[in-house]
């Protein structure tokens, strides 16, 4: 098979690279299977199948062909298979065991001077090579490896910005991959081999790189390479010594505010709060959170109301981790209670100590507080029914989940059947018409209608609307109005038939009609749309076409 026509030319690049580095180890072929290892700094497993000549099946364990993405060690081995195993005729196995004790007795017949002469020849020109072979020694990492990987990572980034230029859309993918195999392939590989400061600085300074790129992240890169350096960042912190733990807290706290783009620093900013939980961490923590509470301006901006609810908590958090007196607790949750985060640890803290009370009337006054903010409301809505069903309030319940149906989360379905089964069939066919009403033209009410089988209420909805309505709700519809469904259909059709341009809407308009086939009448009235169509559109080959296939 012409297999190098499936692979990019950049694929196929860095495969004959590994291939020619000699990269591609035990390599064998059992019948019309191929397994191999392709050794760099970490080594994957590539398996191929050649059953059919003319589609291989492939696979290898490395992060990139996750996707099911060919990737360059999947190329290297079949490199390899060209240019030996056909070379042999097919009979590598054979000759395994003789090449493999060749090998051996020529190095017990070399010695340890030219051992190493000539491995230093080699690794002068195979970077590849030698890094495979420092960790096949698990050598110690220098800080010229350090700068050596970090000129690998700087070489991505001018590879595809081309001297910090912007990269476009047709190459962020690459790029992205780029880093991640290179955070998979040589940063993950230090942190298994125990160098977790040096991996360390290689991911904080790839990220911080990428967080000033400009580049087009429509494929959400950022992100991905974003959860990467933060799960890494994870494991070497809780790996480190607390020695190592002040260098990388000095880190976090210099490049978690003002140093980078905003949506970068917040992850950095969460990593810090987040861990470093020894003592002598917690107040400088507190510092830190205090100093940005003071640096907000006081306006009503959604950004400060955000802010201030985010580090009020985490203070009122760290103050706990600090072990601060429940008296002076309570009383800065007192002090700061109309800040909507603090309310609900308040009330959460209540709730441990079993003061409902208390915490039913801070949830009560929040409602009122924060009556302009519907997201606040249902929080607080949602915990005062956990209050009173805990407490077997019944009534109460009832009443908060119906005032939650109508106010907070009208449409919501799941509460919808929760309050038709407390209530009574006389009690609900007054209470959901209130909601009904509430709920003025909300699609929410096709769902109820359907729930309390109110099918005459939910036809008329449907044939207020379009197609990808009664599509959704023609299982119910179909069998007790079929009639009205299958003119609905034809009054679509004619409509959508006016704007169809393409193919792909034809198929679509041929699947309706197919729908249509299963109503009584169905065939019928399709046959006069295909004798309408054929002549009002005989000038759409591709329309003609799909028609021919009902």
């Amino acid at each position: 098979m012409e297999w190098k026509k499936f692979f990019s030319n950049r694929i196929l690049s860095g495969g004959y690279e590994y291939y020619e580095d000699g990269m591609v180890m035990d390599f064998a072929v059992q019948g019309n299977i191929i397994t191999a290892t392709v050794c760099g700094s970490r080594d994957y497993d590539v398996v191929i199948d050649t059953y059919d000549p003319q589609n291989y099946e492939v696979y290898c364990d490395c992060p990139y062909a996750t996707n099911h993405d060919l990737c360059k060690h999947m190329a290297a081995v079949l490199y390899h298979y060209d240019d030996h195993h056909n070379a042999q005729g097919g009979h590598q196995n054979s000759t395994q065991h003789d090449h493999t004790l060749n090998i051996k007795k020529t190095l017990d017949h070399a010695t340890h001077d030219e051992l190493s002469a000539f491995l230093e020849e080699i690794f002068k020109t195979n970077e590849g090579l030698y890094n495979q072979f420092k960790r096949f020694v698990r050598a110690e990492v220098s800080s010229e490896d350090v700068l050596r990987y970090k000129k690998d990572i700087k070489r991505i980034f001018t590879t595809y910005s081309r001297n910090h230029g912007f990269i476009d859309y047709n190459n962020a993918f690459s790029f992205i991959t780029d880093l991640r195999n290179f955070l998979h392939e040589q940063v993950e590989v230090l942190i298994q081999q125990g160098h977790t400061m040096e991996a360390f600085e290689l991911s904080t300074y790839l990220y911080i790189m990428l967080a000033n790129q400009d580049f087009d992240d429509s494929n959400g890169g950022f992100g991905d390479i974003e959860s990467i350096c933060t799960s890494m960042w994870l494991e070497i912190h809780n790996q480190s010594s607390l020695e190592d733990k002040r260098i990388l807290f000095q880190w976090f706290m210099e490049y978690s505010h003002g140093k980078m783009i905003d949506y970068a620093e917040e992850s950095i900013e969460t990593f810090l709060l987040d861990n470093f939980h020894e003592h002598e961490f917690i107040q400088p923590k507190l510092n830190y959170v205090q100093k940005q509470l003071d640096s907000l301006e006081g306006n009503n901006s959604w950004l400060e109301y955000y802010n201030n609810g985010k580090y009020r908590l985490r203070h009122i958090q760290l103050m706990s981790a600090n072990n601060e007196s429940p008296e002076v607790m309570r009383q800065y949750c007192l002090e700061y209670i109309n800040v909507p985060t603090i309310r609900i640890y308040y009330v959460q803290e209540c709730m441990k100590d079993e003061a409902y009370e208390e915490a039913i009337r801070v949830l009560k006054e929040g409602k009122i507080v924060d009556q302009d903010r519907n997201g606040q409301l249902k929080q607080y809505s949602e915990l005062l029914r956990h209050i009173y069903k805990h407490l077997k309030l019944e009534a109460e319940y009832e009443a908060e989940l119906y005032q939650c149906l109508i106010d907070y989360t009208p449409g919501d379905l799941k509460l919808y059947k929760e309050l038709k089964s407390l209530c009574t069939p006389e009690e609900w066919d007054i209470k959901r018409e209130i909601i009904f009403e509430s709920l003025g033209k909300s699609d929410a009410l096709d769902d109820f209608y359907k729930e309390d089988k109110l099918y005459d209420r939910l036809l008329a909805r449907v044939q207020d609307s379009n197609i990808n309505k009664l599509l959704i709700y023609e299982d119910v519809l179909k069998p007790l109005y079929p009639k009205e469904c299958l003119e609905m259909f034809e009054r679509e059709l004619m409509i959508l038939s006016v704007h169809a341009t393409n193919r792909r809407y034809y198929q679509e308009l041929v699947g309706l009609l197919r729908r249509m086939l299963t109503y009584p009448n169905g065939p019928h009235r399709v046959n006069m749309i295909v004798g309408d169509w054929q002549v009002r559109y005989k000038n759409r080959p591709a329309m003609m076409d799909e028609l021919s296939k009902l």
